[in-house]
Parts: C-alpha cells; structure tokens; sequence
C-alpha cells in the first residue's frame, strides 16, 4: 500500500524540481542538520536488543515483574515529555529483523518507533567518517564546522537502506528531483511500516560474517598471543589497524577541503597518495595510542579498546555475538547519557573507564535504570 498519495508525490516532485540548485548532497545535509538542532539538551539513552526485547514483552504482557514495567514506564514518561530519547542503530535494526515471528517483530518495531522518536544513529562506518572529516575541518578552520552530534543522526530506514535512485534515463533535473522525493519517503517511513512491507521476506544480508570474523580473529590469537605483552600494547596494534582502514578516506576529504578552498583539483600520485595516507595513519593512530583524539574520534576509540581487551585477555574467545555487543558499544559510548546492556559487557568497557572517559553511564541491572532514569 503506497505511503503517499499521488497528488502528495506530484506535490513532492514539483516542490523540488522548483530548486535544481541545491544538490541531493547538500538537502540530505539540510535534514540531517536540522535533525540534529532538534535533539540539542535531550537525553539519550541507548537500549542494546536485550531490553528492546523486554521493553516489547512488558508492552504483550508476558513480562510483569514491577521492574521491568517501571523501566518502560520511565522511558515512556522521559519521551513523552521531550526530555529525552532512544536511538536506535542499524545493529539494533539488523537484530529485529532476525526476529521469525513477524507478530513480536512487529510490536518491537512499534516500541523503537515510539521510544526512539524517529531517530537513529548513522551506520558506523559512516559515522567514523564523520568523526574524522570532522576532526581534519576543525583543525583546518574551526568556526566553520557545525556540532559533530548534530551530523550523526538519520532516520531508522534510511540509516538502514541508504538507497537512491541513479542512472534513470531521466533529465538531470528530473532525476535529482526524484532522488529527493524518494529521501522524503524514506527519510518519514517508520520501523513498523518496513516491517510490514518487508513480511516475511528474508531481510537484508549482512556485509560481514561475525562468526568467520570470530573464527579468523581467535585464530589470529592463537598463532600470535604470545607476542601481546600488555594491553596497552594490544590497543596500540588495533589502533594502528582500525585507522588504517580509513587512512585513505581521510586522504580524501583533505583534498575535498583543498579543493573547496582554493577551487583548484590537486591530482596526486600513487606514490604521493600513499605518503600522505601512511603519514596521516601514523599522526592519528599515535594520537589515539597516547591518549589523544578519545574524544574527538570516539567510535575508533571504542572499537579499538574493545578487540583489545579480548587480545590481551589470552582466556577469552571471540564468539559471533560479541561482535553486535561492540557495535552497540560503539553507538552509545560516544554520544549518549545512558546505555543499557549486558553484565558482562559493562564489566568489560568499564574496566578501562570508558564509562568516565566519554561520559556515558553504562547500566546493566533494570531496577538500576529504572532509579537512574528517575533523575531524568
């Protein structure tokens, strides 16, 4: 059943064929900008799938212990006041959709809709891309960047499928049109109405195995643990390894800056590329190991920290699982007040006081949330 009516998509059409000037770039940044201003002072609070999972079973009624209800009754009375919000992400939109019984799977996507308001991180991927053009610009010109906690926030469908339209045949203008009344559909569509047009569809695949990511990574640990001789030793090799995958993309937005401020395309060369990428490699990865950069560049942080504590830990073993608790870790750490998961992760992140670094309450037993969240 379509989401809009004709004459609201020739509505749509017609009001942007009316502005060919602003790109498709600069109206997504647009939306996501004024996203971002209207979250300013709101706490956010980050549900990894397990209290999703009770949250949606309190709201059927096969969950009736009094903690659980006043913890959903407490994140109902912070939304519903403006005080605050749950985002969600694409791992926690990935978990629903591995859900087999699309009744359950349909009443937690309509929890998510009402207790994230609308609001989702951005991939992580592109997130850290965010953190670091927006780090590389900040150094560059500092009064030209916007907020980075204004620039990580989407829509939930959008977050997750991320698609345009392109190479239509269409007229360029036409096209880009198109383009943005497609944004607007998806950019408005909820959780629950993919949900339902999805059905029982298998859902997207995953880019990533997690359980030959594991098998490949406890492998590794085995041929080479002996070699880790501290932990610090340990974060300073993922470190090294996390930001080399995006040495390149930091290349990249350097010379979109240059060009931007001079109007003057620099080609470089393969050896030249590859100088500037090992040179900014080294500048940021030595930056992280020495404590630097934690809170400018929070999701490669994280994300280091995490496969450290299990390369240094010789008695753990990665498990395919683990894999979604880092992601989630990932999302809430560096942008959020609150974050509810499971014992073992929280003892694990605030052994090395990720809690205290970035700011963000790490919280695993429900009653606790629920005298936590009181506060709010």
């Amino acid at each position: 059943m379509p989401r809009q009516s004709r004459s609201e998509i020739e509505h749509s059409f017609q009001r942007h064929r009316a502005s060919p000037r602003v790109s498709l770039e600069e109206y997504v940044r647009q939306r996501r900008i004024e996203l971002g201003r209207a979250l300013d002072g709101k706490t956010r609070i980050y549900l990894d799938t397990r209290f999703w999972i009770i949250l949606r079973d309190v709201g059927l009624g096969s969950r009736t212990d009094e903690d659980s209800r006043a913890l959903l009754a407490e994140l109902r009375r912070i939304v519903g006041t403006g005080k605050g919000f749950c985002p969600t992400s694409e791992v926690v939109t990935a978990e629903l959709l591995k859900q087999s019984d699309l009744s359950t799977r349909r009443h937690t996507a309509r929890l998510i809709d009402e207790l994230s308001t609308g609001v989702s991180f951005a991939p992580e991927e592109e997130r850290i891309g965010t953190e670091l053009a927006h780090l590389l610009q900040l150094l560059r010109d500092p009064d030209s960047v916007y907020r980075r906690d204004w620039l990580v926030w989407l829509r939930p469908i959008y977050a997750a499928v991320m698609r345009h339209p392109a190479n239509t045949g269409f007229a360029p203008e036409v096209e880009l049109a198109l383009q943005k009344v497609v944004f607007d559909d998806m950019w408005e569509m909820t959780v629950e109405e993919f949900v339902e047009q999805l059905g029982d569809a298998a859902p997207p695949p995953l880019q990533t195995s997690f359980e030959a990511l594991a098998e490949r990574l406890n492998h590794g640990n085995e041929a080479h643990g002996a070699q880790v001789r501290s932990y610090q030793q340990a974060y300073a090799a993922e470190v090294f390894g996390a930001v080399g995958v995006f040495a390149g993309r930091g290349v990249d937005i350097l010379s979109r800056m240059y060009a931007r401020d001079t109007g003057e395309t620099k080609s470089l060369s393969v050896q030249e590329r590859a100088a500037n990428e090992r040179a900014l490699h080294n500048i940021l990865a030595n930056a992280l190991r020495l404590g630097k950069l934690h809170e400018e560049l929070p999701s490669l942080h994280v994300v280091a920290t995490c496969h450290a504590i299990y390369r240094w830990d010789k008695k753990r073993r990665f498990e395919a699982n683990d894999f979604w608790d880092f992601h989630h870790a990932v999302a809430a750490l560096g942008y959020c007040d609150v974050f509810l998961t499971e014992s073992d992760l929280r003892a694990i992140l605030r052994a090395r006081k990720l809690d205290e670094e970035l700011g963000c309450s790490i919280i695993c037993d429900i009653g606790e949330a629920v005298r936590h969240l009181k506060g709010v």
